[in-house]
């Protein structure tokens, strides 16, 4: 239910209360159409004051912050009941006959509808700025995460479009399949990837295009697995998560250079929960780059806190000859 309408109800639900307190209260001297009658003529004469205060006084004390106009307007607007009270012949609407003090008891009334009214206001004013905030804080994670992607992407198509061109320059016929690796990649993560999440299936499969096209730039086979279970068409994870892991693996191991270089990939969802595992092999002497390979995890890390809060668990070991992440995702 949207906000607008829920206040209505609100504010329609409290006019109800205070008409049928009214109503009863006259239902002891009036029949029950004259009650009626004079009850909607005196919720309209407080509804006067209760909704220029709504709509226009309440303006200077919540958004303009002018403290001394909204005092003097509230002033001006609790004349009304003594000019009602001292000029007119309504005076009973306003108050109880055997009152004290006809214009103490017609401004105290008057004050409980500018309290009620000004109270109404502010919560609104506050749920409105919580909303916005929230709405805020949800774009500039969703830009965030937009910002973090397109520092992936780049750098993947840049790399791969390179591998095409050599082999390309240099007759390969593999340069077609290569394109036509890099058509289906790139189809997913233009038309399937704008959703919050998608189907864990397709990011699979999002590895298995990126393996085949990685396997392409090679003569020979590498040793490359990839392996899943228990995974299901309900199953949905954070778009383009799972391939920053393996993009990294094939940035930092040795399967380019050593032909006994491997990668090893599991994916296995058992009680919604995901276990993504994925390790591959060292260099035996390690570049700068190998060496800081656990910093390219960063933009990983940052996706998974703005995605998965508290809902994930990533541990990334590292020795002489290997280095492995595992990541627990919670799909619920």
């Amino acid at each position: 239910m949207k906000t607008r309408t829920i206040q209505i109800l609100l504010q329609a639900g409290f006019w109800l209360v205070i008409g049928t307190n009214y109503m009863n209260y006259l239902l002891r001297d009036f029949a029950l159409l004259d009650a009626l009658g004079t009850t909607i003529f005196a919720m309209c004469i407080y509804a006067v004051p209760f909704y220029l205060n709504y709509f226009f006084i309440s303006d200077y004390l919540f958004i303009k912050k002018q403290y001394v106009r909204f005092s003097l307007l509230i002033l001006l607007v609790l004349s009304i009941p003594v000019l009602i009270i001292n000029f007119t012949d309504y005076a009973w609407l306003l108050v109880d006959e055997s009152s004290y003090d006809y214009n103490i008891d017609g401004i105290s009334n008057f004050i409980f509808f500018l309290l009620i009214s000004t109270a109404i206001k502010g919560m609104e004013i506050w749920l409105n700025n919580q909303q916005r905030e929230a709405q805020r804080e949800k774009e500039k994670l969703q830009a965030e995460l937009n910002f973090l992607k397109l520092q992936i992407n780049p750098h993947f198509l840049f790399n791969t479009l390179n591998n095409i061109y050599s082999l390309a320059y240099s007759g390969n016929p593999k340069s077609a399949d290569m394109i036509a690796k890099l058509s289906q990649i790139l189809r997913y993560m233009l038309y399937d990837c704008k959703e919050e999440r998608v189907a864990l299936q397709k990011e699979i499969d999002l590895l298995e295009n990126y393996i085949n096209l990685q396997i392409l730039k090679f003569a020979e086979e590498r040793n490359i697995d990839l392996y899943t279970e228990g995974i299901n068409l309900d199953h949905k994870v954070a778009p383009l998560l799972l391939i920053n892991f393996l993009e990294n693996s094939f940035k930092h191991s040795d399967i380019s250079t050593n032909e006994k270089g491997w990668i090893k990939i599991a994916a296995i969802v058992e009680n919604d929960v995901l276990e993504f595992t994925l390790a591959n092999s060292l260099p035996r002497q390690q570049n700068a780059a190998s060496e800081n390979s656990g910093l390219g995890l960063a933009n990983i890390q940052k996706q998974l806190t703005l995605t998965y809060p508290e809902n994930h668990q990533l541990e990334i070991e590292k020795n002489d000859h290997e280095f492995q992440v595992t990541l627990k995702i919670n799909l619920n």
